[in-house]
């Protein structure tokens, strides 16, 4: 399913489940996976750009509270130390830091044979843990809280300094951002960093859906055993719907027209998801059966959302440029019944997004331009 806001108020919803297996989310919230890191990194902006977190910090050795000090593996710690690793390191994805989910099954572990199609999560990390606990039929122990992720943190590390992307290090920058947010404050004032994210960057934008815990209705791909024991990190799989994103992303393009230290904050150290050739802010996100991406142009505050259920569904995605995935979209007529003479104005001319592509950003609309279908008219969506 897509969604196009193109930032003048007028909103798309394309989608074609009702062809598939898998339940259309409507207004029903899902995993964003990777899409977290966006949502934690903008709030981690804002938080400099208030001053919350002092700039000076982002080149300091990370601070972090005793409380979660205590439950990190001590080869993390030693590497910390040893490195003198900083926010922006971990911000960046330059620690040397490994991740806690292991969500893909690499060549060597149990289950992998080259060349043939599984469910890819790893055996180590939490998914590893999940994997156990179902194959011997045991109760799974669902983290509360990114601290209870802490224990299954890879343990091996790699060169400090040189990228490495790290679902681990994002989870260690927020709960530093956490820490400088509590830390002058009454324990009674405390927040979590899932709370100081409402506080900055979901409530402002009016968005009803957001948790870290999967919500009773929310929807995971139906054969994927594993994805209902992942919770929500600003590192991975914040829940929420179309229409919270799709308000996330028109939020975030407000932010970085009205507020120069926001603008500024980001430019310094928001390379996580800040493209500024572009001037795109973007993240997809995604497990072996789940796909997420938002993308929001800064030079026109449009915003695309797209969401996939689907075994084995591929990398790259569509929408690093907002308005080239939008073209792609509405190159092919949404009634396939219509005659060529008959065919409308397609909804991205009416948009004025109409651009070139790449062959390397069609994968999911190619897809979906298959079975096109009559979008449903969808909490405040138009009918496509």
């Amino acid at each position: 399913v897509m969604a196009v806001d193109d930032g003048k108020g007028n909103q798309t919803r394309v989608s074609n489940y009702h062809k598939g297996t898998q339940e259309d989310p409507e207004d029903r919230p899902f995993a964003t996976h990777s899409v977290s890191k966006l949502i934690g990194g903008v709030t981690m902006c804002k938080m400099i750009a208030d001053g919350i977190i002092p700039e000076t910090a982002l080149d300091e050795k990370l601070e972090l509270s005793n409380d979660v000090r205590k439950k990190l593996p001590e080869e993390i710690l030693r590497h910390l130390e040893t490195h003198n690793v900083t926010l922006r390191d971990v911000m960046t994805h330059h620690s040397g830091l490994g991740g806690y989910l292991d969500p893909e099954l690499k060549e060597g572990q149990k289950g992998y044979e080259a060349g043939k199609y599984k469910l890819g999560y790893g055996v180590n990390g939490y998914s590893g843990y999940v994997r156990q606990q179902l194959e011997k039929g045991e109760e799974v122990e669902v983290p509360n809280s990114p601290q209870d992720y802490l224990k299954y943190s890879e343990r091996e590390t790699y060169e400090h300094g040189k990228f490495k992307y790290s679902d681990l290090g994002i989870v260690l920058a927020s709960l530093s951002a956490e820490h400088h947010y509590n830390k002058d404050k009454d324990p009674s004032e405390h927040k979590s960093f899932e709370e100081i994210v409402r506080e900055q960057l979901i409530t402002p934008a009016g968005v009803e859906r957001f948790s870290a815990q999967k919500t009773a209705d929310a929807l995971c791909h139906s054969d994927d055993p594993i994805a209902p024991y992942i919770t929500g990190t600003a590192g991975c799989g914040y829940f929420t719907n179309l229409d919270g994103l799709v308000k996330i992303g028109k939020q975030i393009g407000k932010m970085w027209q009205e507020d120069e230290a926001f603008r500024g904050a980001v430019q310094n150290c928001g390379d996580e998801f800040y493209d500024k050739e572009k001037q795109i802010i973007k993240h997809p996100g995604g497990i072996d059966s789940s796909k997420t991406l938002l993308s929001v142009d800064l030079n026109n505050g449009s915003v695309v959302v797209t969401e996939e259920r689907r075994l084995g569904s591929d990398f790259p995605f569509p929408g690093w440029g907002v308005a080239t995935a939008a073209a792609n979209l509405g190159k092919e007529q949404s009634d396939q019944k219509q005659s060529e003479e008959e065919k409308p104005q397609s909804f991205v001319e009416k948009l004025g997004l109409q651009k070139k592509s790449t062959e390397q950003e069609k994968s999911f609309v190619e897809r979906m331009r298959s079975d096109a279908t009559k979008g449903k008219s969808q909490g405040g969506f138009n009918e496509l």
